[in-house]
């Protein structure tokens, strides 16, 4: 079970390291916080419709790459492509629908 993985994981790590650690689980990936500012998306694909609850998709990769491709672009991970999202999209839209993307803003601000 994954708990229990995690769970021993976790149990591996020395006490004094432990302590200074923050855990937030990204729901599926990195992607569905570039899904939680449609607007921001729009910028670089306007015909993007997507609507739903990022964090609640099983494959935000396929829903990027289906959106993607209403306006003739491939969707692809790479550098690149992360460094256009990530300039594309706003923080302050994107906490709003990303509840993990949230407390990981709130820790990097807070630590």
């Amino acid at each position: 079970e994954i708990h229990e993985l995690i769970r021993r994981i976790i149990n591996q790590i020395p006490s004094e390291i432990a302590g200074k650690l923050h855990w937030i689980v990204v729901k599926r990936t990195i992607d569905a916080w570039a899904l939680a500012d449609v607007d921001g998306l729009k910028s670089i694909c306007p015909e993007i419709s997507f609507t739903g609850d990022p964090e609640e998709l099983t494959n935000p990769i396929e829903v990027l790459r289906s959106e993607f491709a209403k306006c003739g672009k491939v969707y692809v991970r790479s550098f690149e492509v992360g460094r256009k999202l990530g300039c594309a999209i706003s923080l302050e839209r994107a906490i709003q629908k990303g509840s993990s993307l949230k407390r990981f803003i709130d820790v990097l601000a807070n630590s």
